[in-house]
C-alpha cells in the first residue's frame, strides 16, 4: 500500500518527508533552560564513551528534539564529529554547546586519560543550582520586559501630550506659574522628560549595547570569560573551585601536579586565571611548593593551602581538595540564590516608584493650579 501512495502520490510523500523532522514530542517553545540542555548533551557523550557508540549518531538525534538555535548549534556539532574531529576539539568549535566548565573538564580529562571518572563526577556531583537559577530568572526578565514595555509606553504618553499640555497650561494661566514652578517634582519629571528626548538615540545605543552583550555568542563569550572574572569576585571564587575539581581528578589519577597546571594554563577559558597558573608553575620548575604557589596568585586562600598541604596521604589530600571545593560551590550557590530572589521585587519596587513619581507630580501639579483658580 505504501509504495502504491509512494508511486500515485510522490510529491504528497517528499512533502511528508521533509514535514517529518518537525514533528516531535518536544514544543515549540521549550522551558528547557540552557543548563538542562547542556546536561542532556553531556549525558549523551557519557553513554556514547561508555557504550562505544558513535557520539555523532546520538548527538544528531539529540539536536531533532529540540528547537532554534541550541538545535542548530548540535546539527553542527554533529556535522564535525562526522568529519572525524576529535570529541573535545568538536566541543571547542561549537561554543555554548557545553558550557565553558564542562568543555575544559573534558579537554583536561583526555590529556590526563581519566575521561571516565570526570564523566561520572560530572554527572554525579550535578548542582541544581544553575538550573532553578537559569528558570526563575527567565520568568523573572520576562516579567521585568512586559512591565518595561508599559512603562516605556507611559513615558511616551505623558512625553508627548501630558507634558506639552502642561506647559502650556503653565504659560496661558500665569498667576499659577509661581506655584507650578515651586513643584519640583514637576519639575524633575519635565527635566527628565527633556533629556530623554534630547539623548534619546545615545539612550538606545547604550540599550543596544546591553542586549549585544548578553545575546551575541562572540560578545558574550568575550565578557563571560575575559571581564566576568574581574569584575565580579563570586564568579571567581565559584573558577577557582572548579579548578579545585580539577587538580583532585589529576591528583588521583596520579598525574604530576607541574603537568596539570601547564595544561590547565594552556587550555582555562578565562585569561586571568591562565596567567596565573603559568606564575604558579614556573615558580613550581624552580621548586616552590605547588599550593603555595595557587595561594600566591590568590587562586586559593592561605588557610586552604595549608590545609591541603599538611594532608599526610595523596588520597587525604585528593578527599581535602575536594571538600575545599564542595564548600566552596555550595556557599556560592547559596549567595547566589539569596541575590537572585531580590531581582523581581526589586524591579517591581522600581516600576512602583516610577508610577508614584508621575502621579504625585501631577497630583501636585493639578492641586496648586486648583488652589490658584480658587483665589478671589
Amino acid at each position: 500500500m505504501s509504495t502504491l501512495i509512494e508511486t500515485i502520490f510522490p510529491t504528497l510523500t517528499n512533502l511528508v518527508q521533509c514535514l517529518a523532522p518537525w514533528w516531535r514530542i518536544s514544543p515549540i517553545w521549550s522551558s528547557d533552560t540552557v543548563d538542562a540542555r547542556q546536561r542532556s548533551l553531556l549525558r549523551i557523550l557519557a553513554t556514547a564513551h561508555k557504550e562505544r557508540l558513535d557520539p555523532a549518531v546520538l548527538v544528531d538525534h539529540l539536536a531533532n528534539e529540540h528547537r532554534w538555535s541550541y538545535k542548530w548549534r548540535l546539527k553542527r556539532l554533529a556535522r564535525r564529529l562526522r568529519e572525524g574531529t576529535l570529541l573535545v576539539d568538536a566541543l571547542e568549535q561549537t561554543p555554548d554547546a557545553l558550557s565553558d566548565p564542562i568543555v575544559l573538564a573534558v579537554r583536561f580529562a583526555t590529556q590526563c586519560g581519566t575521561l571516565d571518572a570526570t564523566y561520572s563526577r560530572l554527572i554525579g556531583e550535578h548542582d541544581e543550582t544553575d538550573n532553578r537559577l537559569q528558570y526563575a530568572m527567565r520568568h523573572s526578565l520576562a516579567y521585568v520586559i512586559v512591565i518595561g514595555l508599559i512603562a516605556c509606553l507611559i513615558t511616551l504618553f505623558q512625553m508627548t501630550f501630558i507634558i506639552p499640555t502642561i506647559v502650556k497650561m503653565e504659560r496661558d494661566f500665569s498667576d499659577a506659574s509661581e506655584q507650578i514652578s515651586s513643584a519640583s517634582v514637576l519639575k524633575s519629571l519635565i527635566s527628565v522628560s527633556h533629556f530623554i528626548a534630547d539623548y534619546f538615540p545615545m539612550l538606545l545605543m547604550l540599550m543596544v549595547l546591553i542586549f549585544l552583550i548578553f545575546k551575541v555568542g562572540n560578545i558574550r563569550r568575550l565578557f563571560r570569560r575575559g571581564l566576568a572574572g574581574r569584575w565580579f569576585s563570586a564568579v571567581a571564587k565559584r573558577r577557582s573551585a572548579q579548578l579545585l575539581e580539577l587538580l583532585a581528578d589529576s591528583l588521583e589519577a596520579g598525574r604530576p601536579l607541574s603537568g596539570s597546571f601547564s595544561t590547565l594554563a594552556r587550555y582555562h577559558f578565562d585569561t586571568r586565571i591562565r596567567h596565573k597558573l603559568l606564575i604558579a608553575r614556573n615558580e613550581i620548575e624552580q621548586g616552590a611548593k605547588p599550593w603555595d604557589s595557587l595561594a600566591e596568585v590568590q587562586l586559593i586562600s592561605p588557610a586552604e593551602s595549608k590545609a591541603i598541604a599538611h594532608s599526610s596521604t595523596k588520597t587525604d589530600r585528593v578527599w581535602t581538595l575536594r571538600r575545599v571545593a564542595n564548600w566552596q560551590s555550595k556557599k556560592l550557590s547559596r549567595s547566589r540564590e539569596n541575590r537572585s530572589t531580590l531581582f523581581q521585587p526589586i524591579a517591581v519596587m522600581a516600576l512602583a516608584s516610577f508610577v508614584l513619581w508621575i502621579g504625585y507630580a501631577y497630583f501636585q501639579f493639578l492641586y496648586n493650579l486648583v488652589q490658584n483658580l480658587a483665589k478671589p
